[in-house]
């Protein structure tokens, strides 16, 4: 049977217009976080894709329902299957994409490696300043909130409120370039690759 084209037009743009409405309130959320949170960023970039290809059917069956006396003859019959067809081929890889993408930060990934660079950098210059070594740092992302493991030895003896004051200047500096930074400090000669000890010699009378 022949599409009525009469009610798709305004489906059409309804569909259209919800999507532009998430894309905004998902868009305005993702600003007043200060853009840290992945998850409104993916989800206003869907709503925004979503109302793409919404309108790009809408304008693909028009055609077709305009042009099918004219060139696009040939294919006017399973014209409609055919847009549906080009639609899957060119959305199911982004969405696979998001998906992953805001899978793996519900779950705690490691941050870009912008991110990384920025606290690599402000903790330098305090670790520095404290006469220690920053061996390694580690840097994951959970939603809105960044884990920011540091991997330092220091260069003298050290108690408990040293480390701790530490890692609170630690989270001071980072908090200004990264907000939402939570800091652990270990206190360790080698960073996250612990090298394995000389092996236990067996005693030859066991």
């Amino acid at each position: 049977r022949e599409l009525v084209f009469a009610p798709m037009i305004a489906y059409f743009a309804i569909i259209g217009a919800t999507c532009a409405l998430l894309w905004f309130f998902h868009h305005r959320a993702w600003k007043r976080t200060g853009q840290r949170s992945d998850v409104l960023r993916i989800e206003s970039r869907a709503a925004a894709f979503d109302g793409l290809i919404t309108l790009a059917a809408g304008f693909g069956l028009l055609a077709i329902q305009l042009l099918r006396d004219g060139f696009l003859a040939p294919v006017a019959p399973v014209g409609d299957s055919l847009i549906v067809i080009v639609l899957c081929v060119t959305v199911i890889s982004r969405y696979i994409e998001d998906f992953k993408s805001g899978l793996g930060e519900l779950a705690g990934v490691t941050a870009r490696p912008e991110i990384v660079a920025i606290a690599r950098r402000a903790t330098r210059a305090t670790v520095a300043g404290d006469g220690g070594t920053l061996h390694d740092l580690s840097v994951t992302k959970t939603g809105r909130t960044f884990l920011v493991v540091v991997y330092y030895e220091p260069a003298k003896p050290v108690l408990a409120p040293q480390v701790d004051a530490l890692t609170r200047q630690l989270e001071r500096d980072l908090q200004k370039k990264i907000r939402g930074t939570t800091v652990f400090v270990v206190i360790s000669q080698h960073g996250r690759h612990v090298p394995d000890g000389p092996k236990d010699q067996k005693n030859p009378e066991q």
